[in-house]
C-alpha cells in the first residue's frame, strides 16, 4: 500500500505529491498552499492564511517573490479561521472559492505573484453590498496601500 499523510481536521483528505502542468500553474504564486486529494481523486488546495510581505530587492524591482508574516499580531487577531480550502475545479484549470474572504484572500495571491489576469478572472467574486469581516478587511488594506512592501517603513 501507498503511505499517505491524512489531514486531522479533513478526514477524507491526504497531502497529495500528484503534480502535472495544469497543477503546478494552478498553484503558482502560492508559496504556503498545499495540495490535498481525496481517494477518488478529488483535489482541493489547503491555504493557510497569514499577511504577505514583498521584500524589496534592489536589483529586481518586479519581482513576485513573498515573505509570510506569521506572527503579525494585529492580522491574525482579525482571522476567524487559519486557513482555507479551494476545490479544485474537475477540469484542473482553476480553483473554486467559497465566500467573499476566500476570494479576496486568492486574488490578492493573484495580484502580488503579477498574475493580472487571475485576479481580473476572480474580480466577480468579491462583488457584495455587505460589510467586510475583519479577515476580509485586512485583505482589503494588502490591496490599497503599500502593504506588501511595509517591512521596509
Amino acid at each position: 500500500g501507498t503511505i499517505r499523510l491524512y489531514s486531522i481536521d479533513h478526514g477524507n483528505l491526504f497531502i497529495s505529491n500528484d503534480r502535472n502542468p495544469l497543477t503546478t500553474s494552478m498553484i503558482a504564486g502560492l508559496p504556503h498552499s498545499l495540495l490535498l486529494s481525496t481517494a477518488q481523486g478529488e483535489m482541493q488546495v489547503l491555504l493557510p492564511v497569514v499577511k504577505p510581505v514583498r521584500p524589496r530587492i534592489s536589483g529586481y524591482p518586479f519581482s513576485t517573490l513573498l515573505v509570510l508574516d506569521r506572527n503579525n499580531g494585529s492580522w491574525n487577531a482579525a482571522l476567524s479561521q487559519r486557513y482555507f480550502l479551494y476545490p479544485v475545479h474537475v477540469s484542473f484549470a482553476f480553483l473554486m472559492t467559497q465566500g467573499l474572504d476566500t476570494a479576496l484572500y486568492l486574488m490578492l495571491f493573484r495580484f502580488l505573484h503579477r498574475d493580472y489576469e487571475g485576479a481580473f478572472r476572480l474580480a466577480d467574486s468579491i462583488a457584495t453590498d455587505n460589510p467586510f469581516s475583519g479577515e476580509g478587511m485586512n485583505t482589503c488594506l494588502l490591496y490599497t496601500s503599500d502593504a506588501a512592501d511595509e517591512e521596509d517603513r
